[in-house]
Parts: structure tokens; sequence; C-alpha cells
């Protein structure tokens, strides 16, 4: 849900604060006085494209800055995003040059991010919006939204890519063609690379020989002056043995005594080390021949490095790329018959898959017709008849139902796709019935009506009211509304006002109390504020809440 918004030189708002609650919220005002302009603001902060008309006149940029409880929805790609905050506070400023900056929690991110993140939790509905619940392309993830069967549907759509993946390799093979030319070439390569016997690693371990023995003669140097600093007569082992000697007869002191022992450890290790240099310096008599054969192994390796890949490890996996080539050549009949026998397995399990999703989409969609309707006779619509057409289509990730939504609206009309309902009306009823049912499952936090009741009036208004309330109950919903029935319906009621002079006009908005809502009420219904209707719009509040 929003809890606030702060809106500073938009359109015709100069500066404009307003904090909100959960449930219906319903914006009214008379015509033109800007009710719909909140709601173009929380379409800017879901994303939606800014222009310079919208800045204020006179004013050289314009502020909207949304405050959001982050949902579980909107947690997940917040984190993606790599914001950790429990907050989400959305801003928008533009000026009058065109420049636009989008921040989250005061990071800049770019307006398709806000569209991902802060448009997936917002429906912004309008009486003349075609929304995606008309668009049969998103029937089928409605009805599975519908239908509840997550862990299902990622089976079958990780089944689809296996057989997806063994088919493609099936229909390569079937079109490859391999001349005898080309086989002899590959045979060539195989047999290459095969006697050079390589072994990863063998390159590296090669090369350290190699730059040893290239420098053989200042090692030798170096570890033949370090061993003589070990035993000439002044050396490390002569001195400390002395040293250990004179210390030997003070052994009776207990400190003494520890000092000599740790000393005499010294000189043993000392010791050890210096013949395993001298064991270095006898293996360091490097063989020219020996040497010459590194030399050619390496430049060997380095030749079917250049041909074959960068590594030893690429020289590897290439050749076994080379001998599956081969193989597929020499038993082309076997290498078929085996890819087809993998294919029609894995076909078979997505089959099974599919069936299954299928039977439940059967089921459920009954159900949701069932739903459907009850939501709209409870819209004035007696006579509409829903239903969910299912047709078989050709295998995907889904499955193979191919999910159209039809409406028939009166009595002996056919059933036809939502999109071809005519009436204004009508169809907004049908909308609204249809979220309904949908927006908790869509993950909807925000609904905004802006006037989809044009058109209607009497018992029906009421009807849309209070399906606007019913559906307040697992999402935030604002109405813009010119209907007394529909706005009684509301937990909050806002009014819009505009405020002219000779220099400006200004657009303000407030949170009515209770006898500020019935005065609001009468006017929207009768026109005047007279006894009578003051008392009308009392009783129309007391009963539509």
């Amino acid at each position: 849900m929003i809890q606030s918004l702060y809106i500073k030189n938009f359109i015709l708002i100069d500066s404009l604060h307003l904090d909100f609650e959960r449930g219906f919220s319903a914006f009214t005002g008379e015509t033109g006085a800007g009710k719909s302009i909140a709601m173009d603001a929380i379409g800017l902060l879901c994303g939606d494209r800014v222009n310079s008309n919208m800045i204020r006149t006179g004013s050289d940029k314009a502020v909207i800055e949304g405050v959001f409880t982050i949902t579980d929805t909107m947690r997940v790609k917040l984190e993606d995003a790599g914001f950790e905050d429990e907050e989400c506070i959305v801003t928008r400023e533009f000026d009058v040059n065109g420049k636009s900056i989008c921040r989250i929690n005061h990071r800049t991110v770019t307006a398709s991010m806000l569209k991902d993140i802060i448009g997936s939790v917002v429906d912004i509905h309008s009486q003349h919006d075609h929304q995606y619940l008309l668009n049969q392309k998103f029937h089928l993830s409605l009805l599975d939204s519908f239908c509840n069967e997550i862990e299902l549907k990622n089976e079958l759509a990780s089944q689809y890519k296996e057989y997806a993946k063994l088919q493609k390799e099936y229909d390569t093979l079937q079109e490859t063609k391999y001349s005898e030319q080309h086989q002899e070439f590959l045979q060539f390569q195989i047999q290459e690379i095969e006697q050079a016997n390589l072994v990863v690693n063998e390159d590296k371990e090669l090369e350290e020989k190699i730059k040893i023995a290239s420098n053989a003669e200042k090692i030798l140097n170096k570890v033949q002056t370090a061993i003589s600093l070990f035993d000439h007569d002044h050396g490390i082992l002569t001195q400390l043995y002395d040293a250990t000697h004179q210390l030997r007869s003070l052994q009776d002191i207990e400190q003494i005594s520890k000092i000599h022992d740790d000393m005499d450890s010294c000189y043993y290790t000392l010791s050890d080390l210096q013949e395993q240099l001298q064991d270095y310096l006898d293996q360091l008599n490097i063989d020219e021949r020996e040497l010459n054969r590194w030399n050619e192994r390496i430049f060997q390796i380095n030749k079917l490095k250049r041909k074959y890949g960068h590594s030893i490890e690429d020289i590897l996996e290439n050749l076994a790329n080379m001998q599956e080539e081969m193989d597929q050549m020499v038993h082309r009949e076997e290498v078929l018959e085996k890819k087809k026998k993998e294919v029609d397995v894995a076909f078979t399990k997505y089959l099974q898959l599919a069936n299954k999703m299928h039977a439940i989409r059967v089921q459920k969609s009954n159900e949701l017709q069932q739903q459907i309707t009850m939501q709209l006779r409870d819209l004035m619509l007696p006579y509409a008849n829903f239903a969910v057409q299912m047709n078989e289509c050709n295998p995907n990730k889904h499955g193979m139902d191919d999910v159209c939504f039809l409406i028939s609206m009166n009595p002996g009309e056919p059933l036809q796709p939502l999109h071809k309902v005519a009436s204004g009306g009508e169809l907004s009823r049908l909308m609204l019935g249809l979220k309904t049912i949908f927006t908790s499952l869509q993950g909807v936090e925000l609904v905004i009506f802006d006037e989809i009741d044009s058109g209607v009036s009497g018992a029906v208004a009421t009807s849309i009211g209070q399906k606007m309330l019913e559906i307040s109950k697992n999402s935030q919903v604002f109405a813009v509304t010119h209907l007394a029935q529909v706005a009684a319906c509301a937990n909050q009621q806002y009014s819009v006002s505009k405020k002219q002079t000779e220099e400006s006009t200004t657009s303000s908005i407030r949170l009515l109390d209770e006898e500020s809502r019935i005065q609001q009420l009468a006017l929207i219904a009768s026109g005047s504020l007279t006894d009578a209707s003051i008392q009308a719009a009392k009783e129309l509040l007391q009963r539509n809440q």
C-alpha cells in the first residue's frame, strides 16, 4: 500500500502532503477540480512517462514522492536490485528542460525499474483503459493464478525445457549432412590429439622445469653459498654448536636448561635444512638432452593449443566433441534411434504433466466461471454469462492449453471475447467483477479506479461501491468518483477542490471528517445543501457503510 504522497508544483497542485490508510478511499469534487491529479502522480511513481506540461505554470520543476509498504513481491525485486531497506520511498523529479530523475530510497534508478518494482503492485484502471484482463494473452496466467498450482507449473516448465532441448538435438542430427572429406579430416584431428597423450597441467609443470633449468647457474651459486654459510669455520652450525656447548655445564639452572634445549633443537632443525639444500643441489644437475626434450614437448603442446584451444583442458574438451561427432557419423542410425527414444521419453513425461495441469484447469475454470458470474450478478448484470474457453495448442512451457475468457451480457447474445464488449458501463462493471477475483491473486497492493462509474447510477452505483469495498479487504483501493453512492461505500473520503484567482489556479485535497463528508455527499447527490439533502446524504452514508 501507499502510506503517504507528497506533490510539489504538479499540474494544478502547488504543494500537497497526504497520508493514507488501508481500505477504500474515495476522491470526490466538482468537474474540473483535479480529482485525477493525485492518481496521475501515483502513476508517475509507477514509471509512467513524464511531460514538461505536467509542471505547474510558473515553476521550474515538479517533485512527487511516495512512501510504500514493502510487500513480499516488492521485497524480492528490491533485494535483487540491491535494496535492503524496510521502507520504500519513491521520488520523481522533472524540470522544464526535460531532465527527469527517478529514485528509490534516495538512490537513482531507471523509470523501467520503477515500472517493474512499483508498477507490479499498483493497478491503475480508468474507464477507457485497455487492461491486461481484456488481453487474451494474459488469460492463461490469470486462470493459473486461480488454480494456484505453482509447483506443478514449475515442474511442467522444467520438463518442457528438457524435452525441447532433446528435440532440438535430434532435429540437428537429422539435418546434419556429413561428407567423406569431412570425416577424414575429423579423423586426422582426433588422431593428432590422441597421439600427443596430453595430461592436464603438464604444460605448467614443464614451463616451471624449463624456467629452473634456464636459471640453473644462478640458482647453483646461490644454493652453494647458502650451504657454505652453514658449515665453514665460522658457519651457522659451528657457532650454534659452540654456544650450546658453553651452556651445557649450566643445565642445573632451570631457565638456562630450557634455553639450552631450545638451542639444541634449533641446531638439529638447521642441520636438517642444510641436508635439504644439499639434496636440492644434487638434483639440480640438468641434462642438456632432458632440457631439449622438455622444449620439444612444450612446442608440441603450444602447436595443439593454436589449433584446438587455449589450454590443455580446452583441447581435451574439443577432442571429446570431435569423438562424439565421429561416433554420430559412423553410427548415424544408432545415434538417431537412441536420441529419438530420449525425446519420446521426455515428451511422455511432459505430456503426463500437461494432462494433469489441463485437468486442474478444467476443474478450476468451472469454479472460476461460477465465482465471476456471481460477481456480475452483484454488479446488476443479471443476464451476464461468463465462460472460460480452452483449446488445445502446440506444446510449450505452460502446457498444451490455449485459454480465452468469453462473455455474453444479454440473453440470446453469443459468448465472445472480453475485448469485444462495447458498452462502457457494462465493461467497467465486468472489469470490476474480474478484479474482485484476480487482484489479490496477482499480488496487487493498490487498485486505483479513475471514474470507471461513468454512465451508471442508482442501485448499480451502490453495487459498484460495495464491490470496491470488497476488493479493499485484500488490497488498498482508491476511487475517483462523481457518484455519491460509490463515495458513501468508502472507508475514507477526500475532497478535491479548486481555487482560482486572476493570476493562478490551484487544486487542493483534504481528508473529510464525518460532518464534512455528509455535506460533500449532499452536494454530489443534489447539487445543494438543504436540510432534506443533508438528511438524505446521512441516510445514504449509514446505509452504504
